[in-house]
Order: structure tokens, then sequence, then C-alpha cells
């Protein structure tokens, strides 16, 4: 079983954790996000098995407070990845709905037959 010092150190660093992946939430910029999962995974591992073996000693207003912050953090991210993972879904459908359009965009000659045109696909397309 762990000491709570080394349960506290592990908090601490969950925090940063979860103080870098707000960070890369925001920026868009999602390629650090498994990095640091694995890492939050075991971290969270080391305090749940402490918990669960924990006297209740052992377990003082410090490693409370800490759980406290974790939680919110926790709960902040999650609304960020909630939102990130809308958004690409709605990317991709706006791009799938976009590429279907331009498929259907064309050019006809006077006798109805489909004339290829790449002048008349790029004066129909819409900007995003």
């Amino acid at each position: 079983m762990q000491n709570p010092d080394a349960v506290k150190q592990s908090l601490s660093e969950l925090n940063g954790l979860l103080e870098q992946e707000n960070i890369i939430l925001l920026s868009g910029e999602y390629t650090g996000l498994r990095d640091i999962a694995e890492r939050k995974t075991a971290l969270v591992r080391d305090v749940e098995t402490f918990i669960a073996q924990a006297r209740p000693d052992e377990i003082d207003d410090s490693l409370r407070r800490g759980l406290a912050a974790l939680q919110k953090l926790t709960r902040h991210n999650g609304v960020l990845l909630k939102a990130a993972y809308n958004g690409s879904k709605a990317a991709q459908s706006r791009l799938a709905q976009i590429a279907g359009e331009q498929s259907n965009v064309g050019a006809y000659s006077v006798t109805g037959k489909s004339i290829i045109s790449t002048e008349a696909i790029i004066s129909r397309q819409k900007t995003v």
C-alpha cells in the first residue's frame, strides 16, 4: 500500500496532467492526449488503490482537498472533450455534405449532355 505522501504526489501530478490536457483541448491540437491519458490512467489506479485500502485516519483534509480539485478539473475537461468530439463530428458531417454538393455541380450542353468543366465547379464552390 502506498503512503499518503505518495498519493498526494500522484494527485499533484494528475492535476498537472489535467492542466496540460486543458491547454491541449483549448488549442485544438489533440496529438498529445494519448500520452497524457496513459499516464493519467496509471496515476488514477494508484489513487484508487490507496483510497480503497486506506484507514479513515490516513485520508486527511489536504488529501480531500486534492481529490476535490481533481474532480473539478476532471469535470471541466470532460466538458471540453465532449465539445471537441461534437465539433469534430459536425465538421466531418459538413465536409461530407460539401463533397456531396460538389459532385452534383456541373454544366450541361444545349442537348442536356453533361459537360465537365473545372471552371463551372470552381465558380459554384461555397466557402465555409
